[in-house]
């Protein structure tokens, strides 16, 4: 089983099977600022996420579940070529009950498996999953807010 943190412990921790990732978060102390409403997703925020949150908000009363939420894609435009559909389970982010993480003993972090469904086989792909919240900066080169790994 391989282990990789990016810069702020966003993990991906993944088995031989090369469909499955599971993702975790395991950042000490810190507390999400969830968006509240909608009206609050950012510009950036990818359109299908946007969708899956405003369904979500529907089906729960009109009410924003409060979650981190995450959209994982191919890297570069090459990359979502071959990329394929993409499935979470059991959601696509992390309910905000489980922070803040204090590293307690026994302590089991939430986790997002991230299932692809038909990418293309014997392609280097690079996955860039990013995760959304208002306490939530991206920055590429610094690895903040995201997470990129490679999938052959």
């Amino acid at each position: 089983m391989e282990s990789v943190c990016g810069q702020e412990e966003m993990c991906l921790l993944r088995k031989p099977n090369n469909h499955l990732d599971a993702i975790f978060l395991q950042i000490i102390g810190w507390v999400p600022e969830v968006y509240d409403n909608i009206d609050e997703l950012p510009a950036d925020m990818p359109e299908d996420l946007k969708e899956y949150i405003r369904i979500r908000t529907h089906n729960n009363g009109g009410k924003t579940p409060k979650f981190v939420w995450m959209s994982c894609r191919g890297k570069n435009p090459a990359d979502e070529k071959y990329i394929g559909e993409i499935v979470y389970k059991p959601w696509q982010g992390f309910p905000a009950y489980y922070f803040p993480y204090m590293n307690t003993p026994g302590y089991l972090p939430p986790i997002v498996v991230v299932r692809f469904v038909a990418p293309t086989f014997n392609v280097v792909i690079q996955v860039e999953c990013k995760v959304y919240a208002k306490n939530i900066k991206h920055k590429r080169q610094e690895g903040l807010g995201l997470l990129i790994y490679q999938k052959l």
